[in-house]
């Protein structure tokens, strides 16, 4: 059965072989699988839009990949090359002019020269086009989301870029998979496409946790939370501790032997047993994201009764 069979007629965006190729059942995911069926059941030119590395160029190549002209070449074009020597050579086919700019003269001749028997038309860009430009040459607006707005498919995201590169790929461990969500990817797919996969070459085969994604390169920086966010969890944390201390003060300060070591111990027991599940139990990379030395957090967590054989478990 062909790979194009019932993909480039049909209207619904949810077939397996969409899903295959394009992972993930956020919105943001869904929502593009629905336009990107959309321009393949149409020959026309389309614009991919995104920021750097959400994969414009391999959307690209799957529109021509799952469409009518998949028996046609496929081309990247060349700028410095010559044009129209390239346009021929991709007749029937499908050229992509990635990062040329929206603005300049070759694109103008690109879509001036390309015809009813010319290849289709694809261009990639970042950030937005302008309405008129689109209008003028009849271009299709194709926009990919970038992680940030698809944090609930990491999972399947990674399975799905390590199973590019053996049958039997590694898995990732639960602490692995917090780790990744908990940073900012500014190079998008592209950058975690290449941690992920470095990881697993440097793990040989053995489960990638967060250890070996900081040796394969991944990012050190955690998200910037939406405005607003850190000043309002902030304030519900105050008000429950206030909350809890006035419970704990009802009957006088005289009752509750010991209280800044006891309130201490309930904020920093969690926070320590959390970092340790996310670092899979690795003291040295807990202490790092504490910022504490590696001596002080192994007293704290003597002091705490927190194993440091078991991942953050209490004795």
């Amino acid at each position: 059965m062909s790979i194009n069979a019932g993909i480039g007629t049909s209207s619904s965006p949810e077939t397996d072989a969409l899903r295959s190729w394009l992972p993930g059942e956020s919105a943001a995911m869904r929502g593009f699988r629905a336009q990107f069926a959309l321009c393949l059941a149409e020959n026309g030119p389309v614009l991919l839009l995104g920021e750097v590395g959400v994969g414009k160029a391999r959307a690209g190549w799957l529109l021509h990949r799952l469409g009518s002209r998949a028996d046609g070449p496929f081309l990247v074009l060349d700028p410095a090359g010559d044009l129209g020597a390239q346009i021929a050579a991709a007749r029937r086919g499908t050229v992509l002019a990635s990062g040329w700019g929206l603005e300049g003269g070759v694109v103008d001749v690109l879509l001036g020269r390309t015809g009813a028997d010319g290849p289709r038309v694809l261009l990639t860009a970042e950030g937005e086009a302008k309405e008129e430009y689109c209008a003028r040459f009849g271009l299709y607006r194709l926009k990919l989301p970038c992680l940030a707005e698809r944090a609930e498919d990491l999972p399947v995201l990674c399975a799905h870029l390590l199973a590019d590169l053996s049958a039997e790929p590694p898995v990732l461990t639960a602490g692995a998979l917090d780790w990744i969500a908990s940073r900012a990817w500014p190079g998008n797919v592209r950058q975690l496409r290449d941690c992920v996969q470095r990881a697993a070459l440097l793990g040989g085969g053995r489960a990638i946790d967060v250890a070996l994604l900081a040796d394969a390169g991944g990012p050190a920086t955690m998200p910037v939370p939406p405005q607003g966010m850190a000043a309002e969890a902030g304030e519900n944390f105050a008000e429950a501790l206030a909350r809890w201390l006035d419970v704990m003060l009802a009957g006088g300060a005289a009752c509750v032997p010991e209280l800044h070591a006891r309130v201490i111990a309930a904020v920093e027991r969690p926070l320590i047993e959390r970092v340790l599940a996310l670092t899979d139990g690795n003291q040295s990379r807990a202490a790092g994201l504490l910022g504490l030395n590696r001596n002080t957090l192994r007293k704290r967590m003597s002091e705490l009764g927190i194993d440091s054989g078991r991942k953050g478990a209490r004795r």
